[in-house]
């Protein structure tokens, strides 16, 4: 694999079996696919970009610069537009296919999460976080814009550690990995 850096352009890598590899030239938090197949990064450094397809390869665009007192932690794409960013202060920003937020918000559970590891939309379009505390918490709301402190709702002690990953299944159960316990 040939390793790229922020501003090179992105190129197939490596084709196995009709799948190409892409490497970013650095350590990740996470990744995730928005619904019109950009690719979102949150960096170890707590930056965050987007590589967008273009007819010309991949554009990378700073979606949240470095900042040593608010750091991005983790992201989901919880509706067909929408990403949702985790900070290390608690907040929460959602975007909208844009490159500002269209709401920030610090949830009146922020200080039991410490921050959130992990979002998940279901089936019925209800949104669950996971936390850094190992904590399960419900988002309740009418329009995305709407989104509030107190949205947010404890619903389970799922682990004694962070929750790392969340999906569920066809029959609708939720399923979550957690740092040490599995």
């Amino acid at each position: 694999l040939d390793e790229y850096k922020f501003n090179e352009r992105i190129q197939f890598t490596d084709q196995l079996e009709n799948i190409s590899i892409y490497r970013i030239g650095t350590q990740t938090h996470g990744i995730t696919v928005d619904n019109n197949g950009s690719i979102w990064v949150v960096s170890a450094t707590g930056a965050v970009f987007k590589y967008s397809k273009k007819r010309k390869g991949w554009r990378a665009e700073v979606i949240v610069e470095t900042d040593e007192t608010r750091l991005a932690k983790s992201m989901g794409v919880v509706s067909e537009d929408t990403v949702w960013l985790s900070f290390n202060d608690g907040s929460i920003d959602i975007y909208q296919d844009e490159s500002e937020p269209i709401r920030t918000v610090t949830p009146n559970i922020s200080n039991e999460c410490e921050n959130f590891t992990q979002f998940l939309k279901l089936k019925n379009g209800n949104i669950l976080c996971g936390c850094k505390t190992g904590l399960l918490a419900q988002v309740k709301f009418d329009d995305i814009a709407k989104v509030n402190p107190q949205s947010f709702e404890i619903i389970s002690k799922a682990a004694k550690s962070p929750l790392m990953k969340l999906v569920e299944s066809n029959d609708q159960l939720v399923w979550g990995i957690s740092i040490n316990e599995g």
